[in-house]
């Protein structure tokens, strides 16, 4: 039967919140549920009833978490499990639906469909488990707080939460830009704390059934009596359209009250031990199934038609269409109450059956296991197995899935493509570009030809193993030196920042090789082995011919100087130690060189040198003073930030001087509130925002992790009584900060994207400064401001992490519409605007592919240089991205000469949307090209309001 530890009232509030689920979900498909401007039927009446009753199923789920894992010892087993138990069904549902016809075989074994359903968490297959488990992940910290705060201080925490998350938005008619209806797992740690709270705390004036039930009754009907108020308010003033479906959010506080109502009546409800507690104890632990069987994405939408099919055997009584009319009240009531029966009873016994299963499977693994003597789950571990466990297998698989979630996500034509196009034509590309970075060509061209190399989808796999494998090295390089957890945190959170496309590999394999020569230095320095020297050499050396700015990356020699000294090393010493540091990457480069003079000419690569020195003359923003004063103008723009977060921590450093040893906790109180007031400031000004499929909100807290790494990394190598490798390593971390973003025309955005080893480290340092705070009085502000900037800063980087892809629905769009017909774009995803401009592109090149010349080449224009990948024609011109300044107006025009000379007449798509005319030397460009459509007779063939194709 059921463990007998579960507390069998509980246990029962489970299954009736889940029933509730089913009865939620029934609602939404039915079409019954009125809605502004839906005539007022009994039946929709009805409905508005059954859905302010089940309401609170999802908040009773999160309390019921939060009252017992608050008060447990955390373990990583609970997550574990919850995601097997989500993998199991997402990756079988999908082939048992194709062997009984509902699916087909090809869309099951698309490879699209495959890696998205081994991907439910991240890519939001559930939301519920999304929320829930990043809840869990947290579930420590919530669990300190609950422990070391005094029940008045809990009580201000809750009532700060509650006012942000739930209070506010429930009296305001405009929806805030923070509110996500309780959708997220910032409501879900609101549910948490409350729960750990009753659990710590109980409610003195809700301590019966009677009062509980009445809470819960009340604000049910409130919630129905305002719905019903609201519904024809909003029919008549549109203004309230919104607020009309506020009292049904999970957010809403009639819908919070409620759910503490129906769990404090549970709770102190007495269930008699015997059969039926037994029972409820066995059929609780299955509940969960029902939502992960029934929400499975190839089964939500026909479950409904399923069971409608089914009981419509007895009849058409109890079969109701969606939208259908006339249905009475007492139909709607017997249909939705049996059919939800019949979906809550096959989903938990199916999900029954899986547990008795995997159980016998357990306990099988289990005994063979302790016959070898190799006990893997262990009864008794202690917490430092366990951490060794997490760091040697958990903390490394997340590393490597994750930076694959995204790979069906977005389908942009630049940057992203642009690459593509470099690796397509390899190596007939612009031999410039193709020159200048070498390395990334010649790796991507042999990318292209692997299985499904030849689709977007496929190429950022593979060049998304480039990310996985940084996260990894930089992982297992400082797991010996810091708790597994912080590298953990640090790695998530570097990859979650990882805002350039993948498949632009001048940059990924340029960050590889840039981290790899780092840890092989410092390998060789501390090991006092040259040969690891002469290896970072032959990494730097490698990744000059991958971008040539990355000379720069030469820089890292100041540490073998550096340590020399600190080591109080022999002159002598220390020039051999630069001197295979230097063999290593001219070894490197001259293989390099050679291989592209004998692929290319010999006096390709000065060419090269020469054509890059003239980028400064056509954009400025690629000169060595433009690129340095950015950086720079980045850091004095961020230092704003910087002072006002030290500002506050000074003030409150001050405030805990005044009236020393007296009121020291009502201080603390103090100073803890006012940080989400700092926050809600901070947001205001612009530092920082939700709208995470975009930059800026998370760009300047990167920035104060820089300023954070730099001192604190100054502060490591001014302190005597750090380890010499210490201080090495935080020499090398500061060089990584300086010399990332040299090289680039993009500010300190480059750093944002290479925090592989600075984030980590960070994390490590500022940990190490927090203990050594806790030893001084009057220090509370500056570790309060510490921790409050590292989750900031942490959640932040994961909501861009999740939300964020490079150009796509940068506005928040739902990326859920695919491009059709177009197999280099099977299983990418973009918003319906952008697949539809792209369909109609599409479309007409596959009707008209055949008209085309033998050889024929495409002229683009307007930010689509991959366009030329789509259809596998080559640019006309001699550079691919021709919107470029690096692309002067005078080298286009004598492209174009030649084309008209030659008579050639290629294909022509342009985005004139996207053609900055404010810039001279685009403006330039454009004007030519148009003279050059005019002269030579084209017609426009399409024009959708994106994009335009001429012949």
């Amino acid at each position: 039967m059921g463990k007998p530890g579960r507390q069998a009232n509980f246990e029962l509030l489970r299954i009736i919140a889940m029933f509730m689920v089913v009865i939620l979900h029934w609602n939404t498909n039915s079409g019954l549920l009125l809605d502004v401007g839906s005539p007022v039927t009994g039946a929709g009446v009805w409905s508005l009833v059954t859905e302010s009753v089940c309401i609170v199923a999802v908040n009773v789920y999160v309390l019921i978490s939060g009252y017992f894992l608050s008060s447990c010892t955390y373990s990583f087993r609970r997550v574990a499990q919850v995601l097997v138990q989500t993998l199991f069904y997402t990756v079988l549902i999908p082939p048992v639906l194709a062997l009984v016809g509902v699916l087909s075989w090809s869309e099951v074994l698309n490879p699209y469909h495959i890696w998205n359903s081994i991907f439910p968490v991240q890519s939001g297959h559930y939301w519920f488990v999304s929320a829930y488990v990043v809840l869990c992940l947290l579930s420590p910290f919530f669990n300190a707080g609950l422990e070391t705060l005094s029940q008045k201080r809990m009580q201000q925490l809750l009532a700060a939460l509650l006012f942000f998350f739930c209070i506010g938005k429930s009296f305001s008619p405009l929806q805030f830009a923070l509110d996500r209806f309780g959708y997220d797992f910032g409501w879900f740690a609101v549910l948490y704390l409350t729960g750990g709270y009753l659990k710590k705390y109980g409610m003195p004036r809700l301590n019966s059934f009677p009062q509980n039930i009445v809470l819960y009754a009340g604000c049910t009907l409130g919630t129905f009596m305002l719905e019903l108020l609201l519904l024809p308010l909003a029919g008549r003033l549109t203004g309230l359209t919104y607020y009309a479906s506020v009292p049904f959010h999970y957010n809403a506080l009639f819908a919070y009250l409620a759910a503490v109502g129906l769990f404090g009546a549970f709770a102190v409800l007495k269930v008699k031990e015997g059969r039926f507690a037994d029972m409820v104890r066995f059929w609780s632990p299955a509940v969960f199934g029902v939502y992960l069987i029934h929400q499975q994405t190839d089964i939500a939408p026909r479950w409904f038609a399923w069971v409608n099919a089914l009981t419509g055997r007895l009849g058409d009584f109890w079969n109701i269409v969606p939208g259908e009319t006339g249905v009475t009240a007492g139909r709607m009531l017997l249909v939705l109450l049996m059919q939800s029966v019949i979906v809550f009873v096959v989903c938990i016994g199916i999900e029954r059956l899986r547990l008795c299963v995997f159980d016998r499977i357990g306990k099988s693994c289990s005994r063979s296991a302790a016959k070898r003597g190799k006990v893997f789950w262990r009864k008794k571990e202690s917490v430092k197995e366990k951490a060794k466990r997490l760091g040697t297998i958990l903390f490394p698989v997340i590393l490597f899935l994750y930076p694959l979630l995204k790979i069906t996500q977005g389908i942009e034509l630049t940057d992203t493509c642009y690459g593509l196009v470099n690796y397509r034509f390899f190596p007939h590309a612009g031999q410039e570009w193709t020159v200048a970075t070498y390395l990334a060509n010649v790796l991507g061209a042999l990318l292209m030809r692997l299985p499904f190399g030849d689709s977007l989808v496929g190429m950022r796999f593979y060049t998304g193993l480039f990310v996985s494998a940084m996260a990894l090295l930089a992982y297992f390089f400082l797991k010996g030196k810091m708790p597994s957890w912080i590298v953990f945190l640090g790695e998530f959170a570097a990859i979650s920042l990882c805002w350039i496309p993948t498949t632009s590999l001048y940059n990924y394999l340029t960050f590889f090789l840039f981290l790899c020569g780092t840890v092989l230095l410092y390998r060789g320095l501390i090991w006092q082995n040259r040969k690891w020297m002469a290896f970072a050499g032959v990494c730097l050396g490698a990744s000059v011919l991958t971008r040539l700015p990355n000379i720069v990356e030469c820089a890292l020699i100041i540490a073998v100087f550096y340590y020399g000294i600190l080591k109080k090393k022999k002159v002598a010493e220390i020039w051999k130690d630069v001197a295979a540091c230097v063999i290593g990457f001219v070894a490197a480069f001259l293989v390099g060189f050679l291989a592209i003079s004998l692929q290319f000419r010999f006096d390709a690569y000065p060419k090269m040198l020469v054509g890059l020195a003239g980028y400064s003359g056509t954009d400025e923003t690629y000169s060595s003073l433009s690129m340095i004063t950015s950086v720079v103008s980045a850091y004095v723009e961020a230092f704003k930030w910087v002072l006002i977060l030290g500002i506050a921590a000074l003030l409150g450093t001050v405030l805990f001087f005044l009236l020393p040893g007296k009121f020291e906790k009502g201080k603390m109180v103090l100073y803890l509130c006012m940080l989400p007031v700092l926050l809600r400031f901070l947001w205001g000004r612009g530092m920082f925002n939700l709208q995470y499929a975009f930059y800026w909100s998370v760009f300047e807290w990167c920035m104060v992790l820089l300023y954070v790494a730099i001192g604190l990394c100054i502060w490591t190598l001014a302190d005597p009584l750090v380890f010499r490798r210490d201080k090495l390593l935080s020499l090398m971390v500061l060089l990584v900060i300086l010399i990332t973003p040299i090289g680039s025309n993009n500010e300190t955005y480059p750093n944002m994207n290479n925090l592989f080893l600075v984030a980590p480290v960070t994390f490590w340092m500022g940990y190490r400064l927090l203990l050594k705070l806790r030893r001084l009085p009057y220090s509370f502000a500056c570790r309060a401001m510490l921790v409050c900037v590292a989750v900031v800063f942490l959640i932040q980087s994961t909501g861009f992490g999740v939300r964020a892809v490079f150009r796509d629905s940068i506005e928040g769009q739902k990326r859920d519409t695919r491009v059709v017909n177009c197999k280099k774009l099977s299983g990418a995803k973009t918003n319906r605007a952008n697949a539809e401009q792209l369909q109609d592109v599409v479309d007409y090149y596959a009707e008209h592919a055949d008209e085309l010349e033998e050889n024929s080449r495409l002229l683009t224009f307007g930010d689509v240089p991959g366009f030329c990948w789509l259809f596998d024609l080559p640019s006309a011109l001699s550079h691919d991205w021709p919107d470029m300044n690096t692309y002067p107006a005078e080298t286009m025009r004598t492209d174009l000469e030649a084309l008209s000379q030659a008579g050639e007449k290629p294909l022509v798509i342009l985005c004139p949307g996207k053609v900055d005319t404010e810039d001279a030397q685009e403006a330039q460009k454009w004007e030519l090209l148009q003279e050059f459509l005019a002269q030579n007779a084209y017609e426009m063939k399409l024009d959708n309001g994106i994009y335009q194709i001429y012949e």
